[in-house]
């Protein structure tokens, strides 16, 4: 696009098109999506590892899961310690 928009005289635009194999239509459209903030394409992108997605329901369940652990322990100790007097007497 900035080798378009340099082209001033009358031709030059049409060469540099033909040459490339792209059409007007094509400057037509990235110069509106220009405009709009879209080309997002064009704009340096972080290198590096992707990060993991995750899973909105894995993470739900990882943390039920959590909760039900907890609840058992506590359970468990609730038990022991009612267990605890029975045995004394």
């Amino acid at each position: 696009m900035r080798e378009a928009d340099g082209c001033t005289e009358p031709g030059e635009t049409g060469a540099l098109l033909r040459r490339e194999g792209l059409y007007s239509s094509h400057l037509t459209v990235w110069r509106r999506e220009l405009a709009a903030g879209q080309l997002a394409a064009l704009a340096p992108k972080k290198r590096g590892p992707k990060g993991k997605q995750v899973d909105p329901q894995a993470e739900e369940l990882a943390m039920v899961r959590r909760q039900l652990d907890a609840a058992t322990a506590r359970a468990e100790r609730a038990e022991l310690l009612v267990e605890i007097p029975k045995g004394s007497r």
